[in-house]
């Protein structure tokens, strides 16, 4: 019978809360019906709770310890701290009224907590709907069968088999399938959204099939807006009384296992279709099931399905707290010299804290992308005030979070009783350092873009009118002043010289009978004028004829190069599968080939001053100026260095990629309507007169760098937030 509380002497533990023991990690978990919180206990701190029965002191607890675990120091400090823990979560039966008025009131204050950290965290927003477990008991068959050790092994063959069949078809078509299938028009958006509303509720019904599976109660299912997307989220936190910790982590990635089953089904779909809404539809469902469960469900540095699954595996229940708990431990013995007993930890303290601050600042760099993302999306719609709303709320959060951090840490540092003057004044020593590296300290700052090789004093060469092109001189060799360059042949217009020659000789012999003719017959004179004008259009149009063919040679007018063009042929039906047949106009093998009117087949030039056409982001753009030297690194040649100069800055974006830059990994382009590649963002042509180059052919791509004046951390980190938050 339990003591009444008139006459308890020391802490009493709640009658009413669940137990059960995970013997295979040496864990108690006991489960707040009131809260559906769940706690855990190592077997020392299971035991001191057992002795909590409002009968004994914590001097007898102490001793009662001392007796069951003789090699285990359990002093009145570690009780202290447990029973500090146990207080805390409510886990204890009030003493007097005025203690349950108390508990009353901390958790109404951490209800209010919990909904302003739902608003401060927008992101992740649920809302319960409805108790699962008459649906989950229809279903038991279903997951009976999905779960078979034997079917699980079927999907994962399946499912790597289709995957590599899929990579395959990509890598075979240099992955223009892949740009295809991922290119949203017009109504497809609203075919990859319930694509992936498809895909999550599956997911989330797949751990309640798993729950049911494994003999776990799944007590509710409910709306989650991840990122303002709508989905179902399954709660699953009864799984935590099971004691394999393999069926835990069966049950966390039961999830990732359905729509591993929807990305197989999809590739077969997509394999056996070849275009319409089925394969698009399929492509949109791989996309979902396989990028974003790698990214996001399985990366255990998010609090998703590998994070669970690898608290399981792992050994440490409340891998996060844990974590940041070790990173505020390690902080109070560097400062205050005061170190936390290991048997708070599951885990090596330093590894739980490394894994604390990696998932830190992983976190920190998600919401930075998905903040951009929102921008990039809503900006453009006219909802900047939406965008501008969600950032004040992302940062609150975050902010909110850091000070609440801050506060515990500093109770705790503050709790030892003691200042270390020295380690404090070396802390904040080492803060204000960094605060001068961040603010004060310029760091060096450059700009590399991409650019491409030309040739000032180029001159282009045209096929003046359709011709066939009968002889061209070697390319990139020297050629003296005179030689011959390019030679084209129009058989159309020979034959009409020839026509227009044999008509001027017959007009002739007419003018010459019509004089003859009028010097005995007067009368026939006005003939004379008329067949005069005739002559004078026919000798004209001769003289044209002329011209044109022989504008179809080309000589060197000075000593220079023959550089080949950016034409390019499109090979015939009947050419070979191979290398033999030559793909531009000058190619040897292509003699004979016809040309249209104003075809630029090559340049002639002398080579005398290499330039470099560089394509430059707008943003960096504006921080160029002429005059200011640049470091060229060839891709043909990453030992030689060339230097160049800027002479020219372009007002106006460019109107398409640079052929030699089209695919280049650094200048992400697109094709626009009118079927042009063109970046996804401005970008505008720099020209750098080149000072120092070896040989070089003309089209050869090229990395250039340019220093600019130093800036410190603090004024790049705004710039970089100016460019790709706008307008700020």
């Amino acid at each position: 019978m339990s003591t009444p509380q008139s006459q308890q002497l020391g802490p009493r533990l709640r009658a009413d809360l669940e137990w059960s023991n995970h013997a295979d990690q040496a864990r108690w978990i006991a489960r707040d019906p009131l809260t559906a919180t769940f706690y855990t206990f190592n077997e020392i701190e299971h035991c001191a709770v057992e002795l909590m029965t409002g009968r004994l002191s914590l001097a007898d607890i102490a001793i009662g310890m001392r007796k069951v675990f003789p090699t285990v120091a359990v002093d009145q400090a570690w009780l202290s701290s447990l029973l500090m823990r146990l207080q805390q979560h409510h886990l204890l039966v009030p003493g007097s009224r005025l203690e349950t008025a108390r508990i009353a009131s901390q958790r109404n204050g951490l209800r209010r907590k919990g909904w302003l950290q739902q608003l401060l965290s927008p992101l992740a927003i649920r809302v319960p709907l409805f108790n699962p477990t008459m649906l989950l008991n229809l279903l038991r068959p279903l997951a009976t069968v999905l779960f078979h050790p034997l079917v699980v092994l079927v999907w994962i063959v399946a499912g790597s088999s289709l995957g590599l069949l899929v990579l395959r078809e990509l890598f075979s078509t240099g992955l223009a399938q892949a740009f295809d299938v991922t290119a949203i028009r017009g109504d497809r958006w609203l075919l990859l959204f319930v694509c992936y509303l498809a895909a999550k509720s599956l997911h989330e019904l797949g751990h309640g099939l798993a729950c049911v599976r494994y003999k776990a109660e799944c007590n509710e299912i409910g709306l989650m807006l991840l990122c303002g997307a709508p989905c179902l989220y399954c709660d699953t936190t009864d799984s935590w009384k099971l004691p394999s910790k393999w069926q835990r982590a069966g049950i966390a990635a039961a999830g990732m296992y359905v729509e591993w089953i929807l990305a197989t089904l999809a590739a077969g779909v997509w394999l056996l279709t070849l275009d319409g809404v089925a394969h698009y539809v399929a492509a949109s469902l791989m996309v979902v099931c396989s990028v974003g469960t790698l990214l996001i469900n399985s990366n255990p540095l998010l609090k998703y399905d590998g994070y669970y699954i690898l608290s399981d595996l792992w050994g440490v229940p409340n891998l996060a707290d844990q974590g940041r708990e070790a990173l505020r431990s390690i902080a109070t013995l560097v400062l205050a010299g005061r170190s936390t007993a290991k048997s708070h930890f599951d885990a090596s303290l330093f590894g739980l804290a490394a894994y604390a601050l990696i998932a830190a600042v992983y976190r920190l760099f998600i919401l930075g992308a998905i903040v951009w993302i929102c921008w990039s999306v809503l900006m453009p719609l006219g909802l900047g005030l939406v965008a501008v709303l969600l950032t004040a709320m992302l940062l609150s959060g975050i902010v909110w979070g850091q000070v609440r951090s801050l506060r515990l840490f500093f109770r705790d540092v503050l709790a030892t009783g003691s200042i270390r003057i020295v380690r404090w004044t070396l802390f904040f020593t080492l803060l204000l350092l960094l605060l001068a590296t961040v603010v004060v300290l310029p760091l060096p700052s450059v700009i590399r873009a991409r650019g491409v090789t030309d040739f000032e004093d180029k001159e282009p060469l045209f096929a003046s009118q359709t011709a066939e092109l009968v002889a061209a001189a070697p390319l990139n060799q020297s050629l003296a002043q005179g030689a011959l360059v390019l030679e084209f042949e129009s058989l159309d217009s020979q034959f009409e010289l020839s026509e227009v020659r044999g008509q001027l000789a017959v007009l002739e012999e007419e003018l010459k009978q019509l004089r003859l003719r009028s010097a005995l017959d007067p009368s026939t004179a006005y003939q004379i004028p008329v067949k005069l004008e005739e002559l004078s259009e026919l000798q004209g149009r001769q003289r044209v004829l002329v011209r044109e063919i022989a504008a179809l040679r080309h000589t060197a007018a000075y000593a220079g190069y023959l550089i080949a063009g950016p034409q390019q042929l499109v090979a015939p039906i009947t050419a070979p599968r191979d290398d033999r047949f030559g793909h531009h106009p000058l190619d040897a093998s292509n003699r004979g080939v016809t040309c249209d009117r104003s075809t630029l087949v090559g340049w002639f030039s002398r080579k005398s001053q290499m330039t470099l056409t560089v394509i430059v982001p707008e943003q960096d753009v504006k921080r160029l100026k002429v005059g200011l030297p640049g470091a060229i690194q060839w891709d043909s040649d990453l030992g030689q260095i060339g230097h160049g100069i800027i002479s020219r800055i372009a007002t106006d974006p460019i109107s398409h990629t640079p052929v030699e830059l089209i695919g280049d990994p650094t200048l992400l382009s697109a094709r626009n309507e009118q079927g042009l590649f063109l970046p996804e963002k401005p970008h505008y042509e720099v020209t750098l007169q080149v000072k120092r180059f070896p040989t070089r052919l003309l089209g050869a791509p090229a990395m250039v760098q340019f220093d600019m004046p130093a800036q410190t951390l603090w004024r790049h980190s705004v710039e970089l937030i100016r460019q790709n938050l706008k307008p700020l």
